[in-house]
């Protein structure tokens, strides 16, 4: 054994020289270990150990991986769901959950021009080819309010995350309109009831294919005739953005043709089927959209990455000293030399020594 050290220590230059020939002993022995790996992993997915799909991931029996073609997805539990709970539910996570894991051909996500935080979407994650934009929030939005209000961040906010194909100008239209409604005796109490209000709105959101946070709805009427009429106007408003003037005023004129077509007793449905769990019920006697105007435009904040300071050097190198690593390269090459020089000889030695043996 020392003495094949020995001779592999004055052999050093001829080792050098043969580095290709040690790379590739070290190539072939790492194969086989991936190979080694790939077959246990292929076995076992063969075998059935793993989550099919549009099943729930930690579902008993949780195999820990979803089959082949497969991805985790991070997504809403339907409240209907027995293992479903509110975020606020002392029990959260713990017996119960707001959100599942799922495995999917392919995770749901927040769609072009559409707010990242959206209850409609909500999933963490911009679809295939876009990127969340931080941008200021028009003023008119139903939720904004400056940064001094004591509710920014909790229950208002002055900026807004979308997901855009790149983050820059963009423009904002609203779409305004009213809905006729009946209600009857017993469900004159959604008038006065917030969560009824959304209801209709969220109602609403999903038939025009918007996101819930998008779209607003407020009754027109004063508390003296709310509380008096059956026959009830309710206020709708639809803030739309694109990263152009042109590209949002054509999805608002293509909404509102689309709105117009919609027909009163399949809103109606839509509307009842929200407001169930409420203990309500109405019938939808007209809906159109009336305007579309412009409402905002911003040069945008760019995209939300980072720590936003974009610590970038003027050539467009990033970080303090990436102009300034060649020493540290430098080092670091002569390192990598020596370990792969070591390498080789104690690959020699032990080929040596199974020669002897």
């Amino acid at each position: 054994m020392v003495a094949g050290l020995v001779f592999a220590l004055l052999s050093l230059p001829q080792l050098c020289s043969c580095s290709a020939t040690f790379r590739a002993l070290l190539e072939e022995v790492d194969a086989n270990e991936t190979n080694a790996t790939m077959t246990t992993t292929t076995t076992t997915v063969a075998q059935g150990s793993c989550t099919p799909k549009d099943t729930d991931f930690w579902a008993e029996p949780s195999y820990g991986l979803c089959c082949e073609g497969l991805e985790k997805c991070t997504e809403r539990r339907p409240k209907d769901d027995e293992f479903y709970c509110d975020a606020s539910d002392p029990n959260h996570e713990s017996s119960c959950w707001s959100y599942a894991d799922m495995c999917r051909t392919s995770c749901p996500c927040t769609p072009a021009n559409e707010d990242y935080y959206d209850p409609a979407y909500d999933f963490g994650r911009c679809c295939d080819g876009l990127e969340k934009c931080l941008e200021k929030r028009p003023e008119s939005n139903s939720v904004y309010c400056p940064d001094s209000d004591p509710g920014h961040e909790i229950t208002c906010w002055s900026h807004i995350e979308i997901c855009r194909s790149s983050c820059g100008s963009v423009s904002w239209v609203r779409i305004s309109g009213e809905m006729g409604i009946s209600l009857e005796e017993d469900s004159l109490g959604l008038l006065s009831d917030a969560s009824a209000i959304k209801a209709v709105g969220s109602s609403l959101a999903r038939a025009f294919g918007v996101g819930e946070s998008s779209l607003t709805v407020a009754v027109s009427q004063d508390e003296a005739r709310r509380l008096a009429a059956q026959n009830i106007t309710l206020s709708y408003t639809i803030d739309l953005s694109a990263e152009s003037a042109d590209a949002a005023n054509s999805w608002a004129e293509n909404l509102k043709g689309t709105i117009s077509t919609f027909e009163v007793e399949s809103l109606t449905l839509a509307i009842n089927d929200n407001l169930e769990s409420l203990g309500y019920s109405l019938s939808v006697l007209s809906f159109s959209p009336i305007e579309v105007e412009t409402i905002a435009t911003d040069s945008g904040s760019g995209s939300d990455s980072g720590d936003g300071s974009g610590a970038t050097s003027s050539d467009g190198s990033s970080g303090p000293t990436a102009s300034g690593g060649s020493d540290d390269e430098e080092n670091g090459s002569v390192m990598q030399s020596q370990l792969f020089i070591f390498t080789m000889l104690l690959l020699f030695v032990t080929k040596m020594d199974q020669a002897q043996a």
